[in-house]
């Protein structure tokens, strides 16, 4: 149980790190962008199978966006993890 919990907290630094997000902010204050990476945050704190995401990046700027899908492609390499992805960009 003990490693389990520590994959989980490393997973969460390596997210935060790789979605620039500030463990800091408060929902209500930031924009429209730093709430989707949060979102992207939750949604993948936990590693799946399958994973269904529907214009996940469409708030994230160019480099946040190629960054997410450089991590998805390793997620889906590394785990065995199908994704599901649609976006009209």
């Amino acid at each position: 149980l003990e490693q389990g919990k520590e994959k989980i907290r490393r997973r969460i630094r390596g997210l935060v790190k790789m979605l620039e997000i500030d463990v800091n902010w408060r929902m209500h204050e930031v924009s429209e962008g730093q709430r989707k990476r949060v979102m992207i945050l939750m949604k993948m704190v936990w590693p799946v199978s399958l994973l269904l995401l529907d214009e996940i990046t469409a708030h994230l700027d160019l480099v946040a966006r190629m960054r997410f899908m450089e991590y998805l492609r390793k997620e889906s390499l590394e785990n065995k993890l199908t994704i599901f992805y649609a976006t009209h960009i």
